[in-house]
């Protein structure tokens, strides 16, 4: 429902605007490292801050643009984000804990990785809602799956990096980083994708969704093995899975090369459509705790071990 301009700012809007102002100050501060984790995607990322270099803005958005994410205003220099979506995001974390200090960190964990989804996608110059739909419908569903997932895995990318930068500085371990990762991929997994929803009439969603769950389920057994070893496919790898309904095979390929990790094969298909149905349904740590299984029985892990905690705690180092 539109607001009118005299409501003053909803606390997420507010909140939002600071979070956006301190995150764009502390990118900078890092560039070197993000230049180092995803060289492409961070050339893009400095330039979109140049082109738009105003505060970023927060608040409702009407008419043709409610369903948009975000507006794009070259002419003025400055993005303006859907407030929106954080709200729904906002109300989530505020119904998973009682822990005050735990919802601020939550809801700034959720901001950030909205604006750098969306930051991602206006490097690509996606630019404006239509041009998903006409590009859906130009290429396939598929694509903008592709495409999102691709925006998923550099916004927890980029984010790791920013706490990895508050604990520990200019200097961060890789261990660190991939831990960083995985807490914020069960922030996404577990708040977000919820509110974007995975709904079986939208299988490029529920594919990039549980693109990230087996990102996140890589991630966990890498770092419960003792001593830590980074596999010779990078962990922070987007895989995005593709399945064969009609004949029952799964196959997983890197992204944005194409390259198989796994060839398709067949598997339970039960199993997978559970676990696909649950993505927006059930806490995070379970659906990566199945993918994990999954993994395992296809030869894609060593052996089993212990799953993680519930979501809202981030896993131990």
């Amino acid at each position: 429902m539109p607001v009118p301009p005299d409501v003053p700012p909803t606390p997420p809007q507010r909140m939002a605007e600071c979070v956006a102002q301190e995150l764009r100050e502390e990118l900078v501060q890092i560039r070197a490292q993000l230049d180092q984790i995803c060289p492409t995607a961070s050339k893009r990322l400095w330039q979109t801050l140049q082109v738009y270099s105003k505060p970023f803005e927060f608040r409702i958005l009407e008419g043709i643009d409610r369903e948009a994410a975000f507006i794009a205003d070259e002419d003025n220099r400055r993005l303006e984000f859907n407030i929106l979506p954080i709200v729904g995001v906002y109300r989530r974390i505020v119904k998973s804990t009682t822990d005050r200090q735990l919802r601020r960190d939550l809801g700034r964990a959720a901001i950030e990785e909205l604006v750098m989804h969306e930051l991602y996608h206006v490097g690509c110059n996606l630019l404006r809602h239509s041009d998903v739909r006409v590009i859906s419908r130009a290429a396939s569903p598929l694509a903008i799956g592709a495409i999102d997932l691709s925006a998923d895995t550099v916004a927890t990318q980029w984010c790791a990096a920013v706490d990895c930068y508050r604990e520990q500085g200019q200097n961060w371990t890789r261990l660190l980083y991939h831990w960083h990762m995985l807490s914020r991929l069960m922030i996404m997994l577990q708040f977000w994708v919820p509110q974007v929803g995975s709904p079986a009439t939208k299988p490029q969603k529920r594919l990039r969704f549980f693109g990230l769950v087996l990102m996140a389920a890589r991630l966990l057994d890498a770092i419960e093995t003792k001593p830590f070893l980074e596999p010779e496919l990078p962990l922070d790898s987007p895989l995005l899975p593709l399945i064969d309904f009609e004949s029952g095979t799964l196959s997983i390929t890197i992204l944005p090369d194409w390259i198989f990790w796994l060839p398709p094969v067949g598997v339970n298909m039960w199993i997978l459509t559970d676990l696909l149905a649950g993505l927006d349904t059930r806490p995070a740590a379970e659906s990566i705790n199945a993918a994990r299984t999954l993994l395992w029985g296809l030869g894609k892990l060593p052996e089993k071990k212990q799953g993680i905690r519930k979501p809202g705690v981030n896993p131990e180092r």
